[in-house]
Parts: C-alpha cells; sequence; structure tokens
C-alpha cells in the first residue's frame, strides 16, 4: 500500500475515533443504562476501522480490546466520571486498534 494511502486511512481512522469518542461521551451519562451502549458503540467504532482499511477484522486484537472493555466497566458506573473513563476506554481502544491496522497494511504492502 502507497505511504501516502496509508496516510490518508490514518487521517480517516483517527477521525473516526474521535467521532465515537464524542458519541460515547453523550451516550454515557446515566452510568448504569450506558454501560452496554458504551460497548456496542465501541464494537461499532471498530467495525468501521476495518472498513476504512477494507480489512476483515484484527481477532488477536480485538480480545485484548475486550478485557480493556472488563476492565474499564466499574469505572463508567461512576456517575459523571463514567464520561470520562468511557472515552478513554473507547480512545484507548480506537488508537490501539487503528495501530494495529496500519501495521497490518504497512506489512501487506511490504509484502507485496
Amino acid at each position: 500500500m502507497h505511504e501516502n494511502k496509508i496516510e490518508l486511512l490514518v487521517a480517516q481512522g483517527k477521525e473516526c475515533i474521535i467521532d465515537y469518542s464524542d458519541k460515547v461521551v453523550k451516550a454515557s451519562f446515566l452510568p448504569l443504562v450506558s454501560v452496554p451502549l458504551v460497548h456496542s458503540l465501541c464494537v461499532a467504532m471498530l467495525t468501521e476501522l476495518d472498513k476504512i482499511f477494507d480489512v476483515e477484522s484484527a481477532e488477536g486484537e480485538k480480545f485484548s480490546n475486550i478485557a480493556l472493555g472488563v476492565l474499564a466497566t466499574p469505572f463508567m458506573l461512576v456517575p459523571v466520571w463514567g464520561a470520562i473513563a468511557a472515552k478513554a476506554y473507547v480512545e484507548t481502544v480506537g488508537k490501539s486498534y487503528l495501530k494495529a491496522l496500519v501495521e497490518m497494511s504497512e506489512k501487506s504492502a511490504f509484502d507485496a
């Protein structure tokens, strides 16, 4: 994959992460109700990142993100602070997954 194309995909990926982080903040003001919504928005973000990079999901990376979600959930239950925790969770997962997608794209470009 050409370097400029990867840069364009990274920019689109970062915009996607910002968009979903903002959605999560808005959705996380009712702590108990919002936890499933936050996790579903995170999964939707990962799916959108897959579409941006036109790849199947990076399964190994998703397992580590599930573990992070389990750790972050109790913090999302705290009123007001839960929105901060939810945003940090989604941003962390998004950035980690974006990094994995970039590495995968660079490797496939190198192998081609």
